[in-house]
């Protein structure tokens, strides 16, 4: 587990490999109060389910992949968010997380604020998502 510590400007941390079921894109589409299958949407409607689909992958991806962070992590929100190449099923997703910027936490000595560039690119390198983030990361390790 890693604490701001350890995280310093231009490291990597990466995740997966991770393949996109049918069920990942059908689910999806109830899961955010839609109806139907994906298939039965707009394309507009299937694009914009994708793209969250992406996002909510690229979570997963986080929270599983080398960038495991110790104690009370907060995320502080999104700086920018592009979506690129659409998924489908079968496509083999990984992502790549940049340490871009970490500073001391003014409010409260015992965390630090690191802002994050992950891209998400799919099994021919082309990207599939890009996001810059900022998380509250914890000095030292809970006892």
């Amino acid at each position: 587990m890693l604490t701001y510590n350890d995280l310093a400007v231009e490291q990597v941390y990466r995740a997966g490999p991770y393949e996109v079921s049918d069920d990942d894109i059908q689910g999806f589409v109830p899961a955010l109060g839609g109806t139907g299958t994906l298939d039965m949407l707009s394309f507009a409607e299937q694009r914009m389910f994708g793209q969250w689909l992406v996002t909510a992958l690229t979570m997963k991806l986080i929270a599983t992949g080398e960038l495991q962070v110790e104690g009370d992590t907060q995320g502080l929100g999104v700086d920018e968010l592009e979506w690129g190449v659409p998924i489908k099923a079968k496509d083999v997703l990984r992502l790549e997380s940049r340490v871009v910027h970490v500073r001391e936490s003014r409010s409260n000595p015992k965390f630090g604020m690191v802002t994050m560039r992950t891209t998400t690119l799919n099994q021919n390198d082309e990207v599939v998502q890009l996001c810059t983030h900022s998380v509250r990361v914890a000095k030292r390790a809970v006892a």
